[in-house]
């Protein structure tokens, strides 16, 4: 099955904040931060109910070589991608991304 992402605008958000974080903390760790997360991405693509569910269907993904973690739905042929968070992150921040975001279940 060939299922397409689609990023929420609050996502695409999360991906340039973090890049551009990395950036400044050393020239090019943000494009090692935007490879590593198109790879955890490809993983999706090849096989996106594999990943552990944490919130009714909201699954998650982690990058490999650093500490984010993708949340995403499928839904159909279509895989939502919610959210780029730090793995530290308060549970109830995530949680209160996902409130103001319409899930199908």
């Amino acid at each position: 099955m060939g299922y397409k992402i689609v990023i929420h605008h609050l996502t695409s958000e999360d991906i340039l904040e973090i890049a551009r974080w990395y950036d400044c903390q050393l020239a090019g760790l943000g494009n090692k931060f935007e490879s590593d997360l198109e790879n955890a991405i490809s993983k999706l693509i090849n096989n996106p109910l594999s990943f552990k569910a944490v919130y009714t269907n909201i699954r998650r993904v982690h990058l490999k070589h650093f500490p984010y973690l993708i949340f995403y739905q499928v839904i159909e042929d279509d895989i939502h991608l919610y959210g780029v968070m730090h793995s530290k992150r308060n549970p109830v921040t995530i949680k209160r991304r996902f409130k103001n975001i319409r899930f199908k279940s």
